[in-house]
């Protein structure tokens, strides 16, 4: 059986992402929770993502890219916390 999209994705990824999802238009958001950015950017966040995804065999196109700013808020999913998001479209 072959794997879905997203597990490939999780696999290829790994440890540089915290959560991997679909959105309503059918394309991957990945995103990295942060407290501090050090230095970090959502482009160059994308930017390694996208490199990842090639050196892995995937064939995709960024969308789009975000810094979402949120207040501390202890045992929020990363969703609700501040993080980087990137939306990419992949191509079988």
């Amino acid at each position: 059986m072959a794997k879905s999209i997203i597990s490939q994705v999780r696999e290829i990824l790994g440890s540089s992402v915290e959560s991997v999802g679909k959105n309503k238009e059918g394309n991957i958001v990945v995103r990295r929770g942060y407290f501090y950015r050090n230095g970090d950017s959502s482009a160059a966040f994308a930017e390694r993502m996208k490199w990842l995804l090639l050196d892995g065999k995937l064939d995709a196109v960024l969308i789009s890219h975000k810094d979402v700013w949120k207040p501390f808020k202890g045992g929020a999913s990363v969703a609700n916390q501040s993080h980087f998001a990137v939306e990419f479209r992949i191509f079988d």
